[in-house]
């Protein structure tokens, strides 16, 4: 019995060792730097679009950005090609589909 509690308390510091992510903060790949090069233009040109308004003129369309944004990012961590290839194209696309409705800078 003394080496069952002994395990269940080793178990229980050690999960405190992790840090999980406030819930609908996204996960960890969100929170890593993004290293393909397609996918950083993409990112600055997603938040060059939403200083600009996007949010605003164009809710659905940003929405839709966004989450594709943070599908990219979760393949990239994943190495998955083939889809974040595919969604890289698909956002280009959403954010070609933003720029006109938003007012000049």
């Amino acid at each position: 019995m003394p080496r069952l509690a002994i395990l269940v308390l080793i178990a229980g510091l050690a999960g405190g060792c992790a840090t999980w992510p406030e819930p609908g903060t996204g996960g960890f790949a969100e929170r890593r730097p993004v290293e393909d090069p397609g996918l950083q233009g993409l990112t600055m040109r997603y938040e060059t679009l939403r200083q600009r308004g996007a949010e605003r003129w164009a809710a659905g369309l940003a929405d839709e950005a966004r989450l594709l944004l943070i599908r990219a990012q979760r393949n990239h961590q994943a190495g998955l090609a083939d889809d974040l290839a595919e969604d890289q194209r698909r956002l280009a696309r959403v954010l070609d589909t933003i720029e006109p409705h938003l007012r000049s800078p």
